[in-house]
C-alpha cells in the first residue's frame, strides 16, 4: 500500500469512497409547489444557508458527492455534483438516494458556496428524522500569488486548485498551528470530516490559470481555514501547498520553528512541507522524466505489468505500468539530487517488489532506469484472534534478518527501498511474495478491528511477541519502552505497534508455503472517571488505551475501557479534561479489581520569566511546552489543546492545564527567531496543582 497523498486528503478521498450518488437537480430561484411525499428509499435533504451575521444567501449552491468510478483512485474518481441553489429566504430542499449516504466514517458534510463568501459544509442531521440544517458561510480571504519557474521566468498556463480545506474546531487556527510546529505530520495525517473536507470541482473560484505574469487569484475557502493548493502544468512537477489562510499570516516563524526539531541528515527534500500565508511567491519546480525496462533476473526476459512510483513527498505521486515489453515512463518527476523509485508487482504474484535511487544527470534528457525483478515465495495464510477464532484485518510485511544470504542479489532488494505494507482482508487472509532465508514475518492490524467507548473504532491486540523457539533465532532489545530487533541492512524494527509476529526461514524454491499468526487480546479493565470530588467526569481525553497507536481517544463517558492490558508490562495512562482544568494519570496491570477508579485533581502550571542575555525582559515571546512522551503529545492533540503562553512586557508567562508527571521542556520563539536558555531549561514535570515557578530564564537567539 503506498501513501503518496496528503494523508488528510487520503482520509477523505477514503471517506467519500462509501458514497453513491444520483445525477445534479436544477435548480432557479423561482417559487415551487410543495414536492410530494418522497418514496421510502429517498431522504429529504433540507435547509438554509446565511452568511457571517446571519442573514439568508440567495443563490447559494449546495454539493453532493458521487463516484463515477468505485474505488476512488484519487479525488479525481469523486464527483462533488450541484444538487440545487437557494432561493431568496436562502432556504433549499433536494432529495438524495438513501443508498448516497451510507459511510464507513458516519454521516457526510454537504458543501454549500457562494460568492463573495468562504464556504461552509456540515454533516447531515439523523436521516431517519430530517431536520432543518444550517450552513453559515464564513468571510473570505482570496489566496493569490505568482509562480515562476527555477530560472526565475513567470510560468503562465499553470492550473491552481484549492483541494482539500480544514476548519479548525472552534476556529482555533492558533491551536492547530502550535500543533503543527511541534508534529507536522499529525496535522496532515489525523484530520478527517467533517472538519477537513475535499472540495469540489466544479466550483470556479476555487481554481484558476496563472496569467502571463504567473499570477493567480483564488476565493471562496475562507478566512482563517488550512488549505491544500495543488500546482500542475507543462514542465512542472506536481506541487503541493500548504496555505494558512489568515490575513497578514507570517510563516516563516513557524517554518523555522518546524526545522528547528528536525536535523538536517534527517530532513528529505519534501519534508517538512513549508507553510504559506495568503500572499504566495512560489518556484515551482522543473519536470524531470525517467524510463526503462523491467527484465527478469536471469533470463533477461521483460516483465508486465509491475507498477513503477516515484515518491515527490505530499502530492499525487508518479506512477507507471511497465507494458508487454517491460517498458515503463515516469513524467513530471521534481528535479532533486537523488530520485526514490519503487517497483511493485502485480498483485497475487510471485514477483517481489524492488526499488532504485538514481542520481540526477545533466540537462533534461531523460534518465534510464532499468530494474531486475525475481520471483519470491508466495506465503498463504490467516490471522486469527486467538481467542475468538475469528480472522482479523490489517496489514502485513516481510523484514529479512541479518546472514540472509539471498538478500541484496539482483531482484532481492526490496527491504533497501520500500517496507510498505500489503493487504490482509477482514477475514484475516493474505498472501505475500517473500525472498528465502531468515526473515519475520510482521502484522499490524489496522486499529478498526473493534468498536468501543462511544463507537469508536480502535485496536484491541497486545503488542506483538516472539514464541521461545523464535526468540532463540531473533534477538530482541529494548530501550526508553520501546523494542526492537536488527534486520538485514542492520536497522532497527520496532515491534511497538506490531500485533503479530513469526520468524520463516523458507528455502529457495519452495514454491509455495503456509502460516497463520495469532493476535492476543490481552486483558480489559474499565476506568471509572471522577473529578477532584468523587463526581463522574466526561469529556476527557485519555492516553493510553489500547497497546498500539493510535492509543489516545476523546471519552464521551465517565467509563473508559482499557485494552490488550499485560501484568508484566504496566501502562501508565494520561487523563486530560481542559474544560475543568483537570488532569491525572494512572497506571494499569490488568489484574486489577474493577471497577478501577481514577480521580482527576488540578491540572498543574508554570511560569516564569524570560530574560535576554543583558537581563532584559524578553516580551512578546511565545512560550510552548515541548513534550518528551508521545504519549503526552497525542493527549493534547486529541483535547485539542496546545499549552502555550505570549510573554507581558515584563517578559512573564503562565502555562496552563499541565499535566502532571508528564516531562516536557520549553520552546521559545519571538517573531522569526527562536531562543535557547543559557544555561539550558532542561526536561521538567509539575507535580498535581502544583504552580511551578522557573523564575528568571536568560535565553539566546539559537541555531
Amino acid at each position: 500500500m503506498s501513501h503518496s497523498a496528503p494523508a488528510a486528503l487520503s482520509k477523505i478521498v477514503m471517506f467519500l469512497a462509501w458514497t453513491a450518488g444520483a445525477g445534479a437537480v436544477a435548480a432557479d430561484d423561482r417559487p415551487r409547489p410543495e414536492p410530494p411525499t418522497p418514496p421510502a428509499d429517498t431522504v429529504t435533504v433540507r435547509g438554509r444557508v446565511l452568511d457571517p451575521d446571519g442573514n439568508p444567501v440567495k443563490g447559494a449552491r449546495l454539493y453532493w458527492p458521487r463516484m463515477p468510478k468505485t474505488p476512488p483512485r484519487s479525488e479525481e474518481d469523486i464527483e462533488f455534483s450541484l444538487r440545487t441553489k437557494t432561493d431568496a429566504e436562502g432556504r433549499f430542499r433536494f432529495e438524495l438516494p438513501r443508498a448516497a449516504i451510507k459511510s464507513e466514517w458516519g454521516q457526510i458534510p454537504l458543501f454549500a458556496a457562494a460568492d463573495g463568501y468562504g464556504a461552509d459544509w456540515a454533516e447531515l442531521p439523523k436521516l431517519n428524522a430530517p431536520a432543518e440544517l444550517t450552513l453559515r458561510l464564513v468571510k473570505d480571504q482570496p489566496i493569490e500569488g505568482r509562480i515562476h519557474s527555477t530560472e526565475g521566468k513567470p510560468l503562465a498556463g499553470v492550473r491552481v486548485r484549492a483541494v482539500v480545506a480544514y476548519k479548525p474546531p472552534q476556529g482555533r487556527l492558533d491551536d492547530l498551528l502550535a500543533v503543527w510546529k511541534q508534529d507536522w505530520r499529525s496535522v496532515v495525517g489525523q484530520q478527517k470530516p467533517p472538519e477537513s473536507m475535499l472540495l469540489p470541482q466544479d466550483e470556479k473560484s476555487l481554481q484558476a490559470v496563472t496569467d502571463k505574469e504567473g499570477r493567480f487569484r483564488i476565493s471562496g475557502a475562507g478566512c482563517d481555514r488550512f488549505v491544500l493548493l495543488r500546482l500542475r502544468g507543462p514542465g512542472i512537477a506536481p506541487v503541493m501547498l500548504f496555505v494558512v489562510n489568515r490575513v497578514g499570516f507570517d510563516a516563516a516563524p513557524v517554518n523555522k520553528a518546524v526545522l528547528n526539531r528536525i536535523p538536517a541528515e534527517q530532513r528529505l527534500p519534501v519534508q517538512p512541507p513549508l507553510l504559506y500565508g495568503p500572499t504566495i511567491a512560489c518556484v515551482a519546480p522543473a519536470a524531470r522524466c525517467i524510463e526503462g525496462i523491467v527484465r527478469e533476473a536471469g533470463s533477461g526476459k521483460p516483465v508486465a505489468g509491475f507498477r513503477i512510483h516515484a515518491s515527490i513527498g505530499y502530492g499525487d505521486g508518479i506512477r507507471a505500468v511497465s507494458d508487454k515489453d517491460g517498458h515503463y515512463k515516469l513524467e513530471g518527476i521534481p528535479k532533486r539530487k537523488q530520485y526514490l523509485l519503487t517497483a511493485w508487482p502485480p498483485a497475487k504474484s510471485s514477483w517481489l517488489s524492488t526499488g532504485a535511487c538514481p542520481e540526477d544527470a545533466e540537462g533534461s534528457q531523460p534518465i534510464a532506469v532499468d530494474f531486475t525483478v525475481a520471483r519470491g515465495i508466495v506465503v498463504r495464510g490467516r490471522v486469527i484472534d486467538r481467542r475468538t477464532g475469528k480472522g482479523v484485518g490489517g496489514g502485513i510485511r516481510f523484514v529479512p534478518l541479518p546472514g540472509n544470504k539471498f538478500f541484496g542479489k539482483p531482484g532481492y532488494d526490496f527491504y533497501k527501498f520500500e517496507r510498505t505494507m500489503s493487504e490482509v482482508d477482514a477475514e484475516g487472509r493474505f498472501q505475500l511474495a517473500v525472498l528465502p532465508g531468515p526473515g519475520v514475518l510482521m502484522f499490524q492490524a489496522w486499529g478498526a478491528s473493534e468498536t468501543a467507548n462511544g463507537g469508536q473504532k480502535l485496536n484491541p491486540y497486545k503488542q506483538a511477541e516472539f514464541d521461545a523457539k523464535d526468540r532463540e533465532r531473533v534477538k530482541v532489545a529494548e530501550k526508553g519502552g520501546d523494542r526492537f530487533f536488527a534486520a538485514a541492512t542492520n536497522s532497527a524494527e520496532s515491534l511497538m505497534n506490531e500485533n503479530a509476529v513469526k520468524f520463516l526461514d523458507l528455502a529457495a524454491g519452495a514454491g509455495t508455503a503456509k502460516c497463520d499468526l495469532f493476535v492476543e487480546r490481552g486483558a480489559t479493565r474499565h476506568v471509572r472517571i471522577e473529578d477532584a470530588d468523587g463526581q463522574p467526569l466526561m469529556g476527557a481525553a485519555v492516553a493510553g488505551v489500547t497497546a498500539a497507536y493510535p492509543n489516545t481517544f476523546p471519552i464521551k463517558n465517565a467509563i473508559c475501557i482499557v485494552f490488550a492490558l499485560d501484568p508484566k508490562k504496566p501502562r501508565r495512562l494520561l487523563f486530560l479534561h481542559v474544560k475543568r482544568h483537570l488532569a491525572g494519570t494512572l497506571t494499569l496491570r490488568g489484574d486489577e479489581k474493577e471497577p478501577v477508579v481514577v480521580r482527576l485533581g488540578r491540572a498543574g502550571a508554570v511560569t516564569g520569566r524570560v530574560l535576554d542575555r543583558d537581563g532584559q525582559p524578553l516580551s512578546g515571546a511565545d512560550v510552548n511546552v515541548i513534550l518528551s512522551d508521545q504519549s503526552g503529545f497525542e493527549l493534547y492533540r486529541v483535547a485539542q489543546y496546545q499549552p502555550t503562553s505570549r510573554t507581558d512586557k515584563d517578559g512573564r508567562f503562565r502555562l496552563e492545564d499541565i499535566v502532571p508527571e508528564m516531562k516536557f521542556t520549553l520552546g521559545i520563539v519571538r517573531g522569526r527567531t527562536s531562543f535557547a536558555g543559557e544555561p539550558h531549561i532542561g526536561v521538567r514535570q509539575v507535580k498535581p496543582g502544583e504552580t511551578l515557578d522557573l523564575g528568571d530564564l536568560r535565553v539566546k537567539p539559537g541555531p
